[in-house]
């Protein structure tokens, strides 16, 4: 009796912690394609919404167009909505350095930031920044897997924050 219950412990304890490793997985800056122009406002993002089904620790793929996967194993290294924020920063501080006392507030609504298993990326939505405001509507192309799905969403990051340099 003690062997056996012995058995069936091992094996349950097996069963219960055999789930796949965890990954974690960050955003980036990139850089501007040409170099950065001075002489302009610095952009500064006053605010960054994101919606709540991709501010998750997960990441989340879109599998179809009303379908999602959200990824147990996959995850973002820091909350998704506070790391993009940086990253925008980061990308608009590349595109603007900050001059003296001189810049310009931007405020971001995002609609859709997704990565699909089919080896495309989205980021759509909205901007306001000195009494002008505009829509975005952005896709990337890569891969399916996380690795790429990280690096487009960056890519996207980057385009917008080179989109909102040339309209600002």
């Amino acid at each position: 009796m003690r062997k056996t219950l012995l058995l069936l412990t091992l094996f349950l304890g097996g069963c219960i912690g055999s789930g796949p490793e965890v990954r974690y997985f960050t955003l980036s800056a990139v850089p501007p394609d040409g170099p950065a122009r001075s002489g302009r406002p610095a952009l500064h993002l006053t605010s960054f919404r994101l919606p709540l089904l991709y501010d998750r620790a997960q990441m989340v793929f879109r599998t179809g167009p009303q379908s999602v996967d959200i990824d147990e194993a996959d995850r973002w290294a820091e909350p998704l909505d506070r790391m993009a924020a940086r990253i925008l920063t980061q990308d608009l501080a590349l595109r603007r350095p900050r001059p003296a006392g001189d810049e310009v507030g931007v405020q971001i609504t995002i609609d859709d930031f997704i990565a699909g298993r089919s080896g495309s990326a989205h980021l759509g939505g909205s901007w306001k920044a000195g009494g002008r405001s505009g829509v975005f509507d952005l896709t990337e192309q890569g891969g399916g897997q996380p690795e790429q799905a990280a690096a487009m969403l960056s890519a996207l990051l980057g385009r917008l924050a080179s989109d909102l340099d040339r309209s600002l």
